[in-house]
């Protein structure tokens, strides 16, 4: 341990100052020295600070930059899946079209058909024997029947006199002569309906009408013989 210039006393001689100056200077050494190593911990301190400073701004700014990607990468995917459900509605609303038009199709399809069968000739059986009839032929000796039948007796003496004059081959015509006096009756028209019984029987002697037709004139002779 270095003894301090006021312990020493008042210097004596050269000697005397020699000493007092040595030990001035060790303790001024010793000062710097010490300033010095305070100086080096303090700076090793500070560059010790202003290292993590960095390393943890670092951090942050590579967490904030993972974060955008991140983010940048959702709101992609998310645009991505808002594309692919407006696509696929788009295709709902495609196949829904579609299917409307297939549908529209079918239904014409199918009336073709029915429309070209009814249209096609076919076997019927009226009064006994089959014959061939067209679909027009069918459908307007029905409706002349139905005329009838619903007590519309002038508009079915109408229909019944159209067909015969326009189908005069047709396998129906001994029928809608029958019918035809029918009407006549029901109209209250006995001589017109008695020429008609009697052109059917003349005509198809052989006939299940004719034989109706018989049994009507029969009556209308015992109501007024001629």
């Amino acid at each position: 341990m270095e003894t301090s210039a006021a312990a020493l006393g008042p210097p004596n001689g050269v000697a005397g100052w020699a000493e007092l100056s040595r030990v001035v200077c060790a303790a001024l050494i010793g000062a710097g020295a010490a300033c010095t190593m305070g100086c080096t911990v303090g700076q090793g301190l500070f560059a010790v600070s202003s290292a993590s400073a960095i390393e943890l701004r670092q951090r942050v700014e590579t967490s904030r930059q993972r974060s955008t990607e991140e983010l940048a990468r959702t709101n992609e995917d998310n645009a991505q899946l808002r594309r692919s459900v407006l696509d696929l509605s788009n295709e709902i609303e495609q196949l829904h079209d579609e299917l409307a038009t297939l549908r529209g199709q079918n239904e014409t399809l199918t009336h073709d058909i029915e429309t070209m069968r009814m249209s096609e000739p076919a076997k019927v059986a009226v009064d006994g024997p089959e014959f061939v009839a067209e679909a027009a032929e069918t459908q307007a000796f029905d409706a002349a029947l139905a005329a009838f039948h619903k007590g519309n007796f002038a508009k079915a003496q109408v229909a019944f006199a159209s067909f015969v004059r326009r189908y005069p081959q047709s396998g129906y015509k001994a029928s809608a002569l029958l019918w035809l006096g029918n009407c006549q009756l029901e109209l209250m028209d006995v001589k017109s309906a008695r020429r008609t019984f009697e052109d059917l029987v003349k005509a198809y002697p052989q006939s299940e009408a004719a034989g109706v037709a018989k049994e009507r004139l029969a009556r209308l002779r015992q109501r007024s013989p001629l």
